[in-house]
């Protein structure tokens, strides 16, 4: 606990603090059936004591998913949580070990929710962010280029085929991002420039404790 104290002093933001094994282990989400999350910060309890969940994790960070695979094997995991090393193209297609330029199948499946925290800071914002996110965190979990949707829109492609459509799953598989609170506006009129076939619907904006727009949630038709 004093040592925790200690980095909080110097600055370091409380993930930081909790160290990798921490961090990164504590991976993975609640849900109801089958997920796919594009993050390895969330909490292994959770699959522990929802016995129905199969997760499939996916991040571009090599470390990162050898960490989060150590942990799962600790809490006998393996059978319902895969991990996967590997990052969205342009296209909204999974590139697997993030150099090899192929699809990988373990992602190519359908899935009620997926939950995602991309990068969605502009690349012009990056040098203006507080000091213990500049010089802690990964800037590739930061930077979502020139209107921080680098990530977002690829991902959005990707959600609209893995998702479960209404005809599979009576309320539609679910897409929940956390974004920037100028982005809901920017992604909404980018959705009607996809066509009347693209079977997204932003369903809700969620607000963060301080009142902003900070979480989207898609359904698919």
């Amino acid at each position: 606990m004093l040592q925790m104290c200690r980095r909080l002093m110097q600055g370091k933001p409380p993930q930081a603090t909790l160290r990798w094994t921490q961090v990164l282990g504590d991976s993975l989400l609640p849900s109801p059936l089958s997920v796919v999350a594009f993050f390895l910060a969330l909490h292994l309890r959770h699959i522990l004591s929802l016995k129905r969940v199969v997760c499939t994790a996916v991040d571009q960070s090599e470390l990162a998913c050898r960490i989060a695979k150590k942990n799962a094997s600790a809490y006998n995991l393996n059978n319902r949580v895969k991990i996967i090393w590997a990052k969205l193209n342009k296209e909204g297609k999974i590139i697997k070990g993030v150099k090899e330029n192929e699809d990988t199948e373990d992602v190519l499946k359908e899935y009620d929710i997926i939950v995602s925290n991309p990068p969605y800071v502009r690349h012009k914002d990056i040098f203006h962010l507080q000091p213990e996110i500049l010089l802690y965190e990964d800037l590739r979990a930061l930077n979502g280029g020139e209107d921080g949707l680098d990530i977002v829109k690829p991902l959005l492609k990707f959600a609209s085929k893995a998702l479960k459509s209404k005809e599979i799953s009576k309320i539609g598989g679910a897409l929940f991002i956390e974004v920037d609170p100028n982005q809901p506006g920017l992604l909404e009129k980018w959705l009607t420039t996809q066509g009347k076939s693209f079977p997204l619907t932003l369903q809700k904006v969620h607000q963060d404790l301080f009142g902003k727009d900070r979480f989207i949630e898609f359904v698919k038709n």
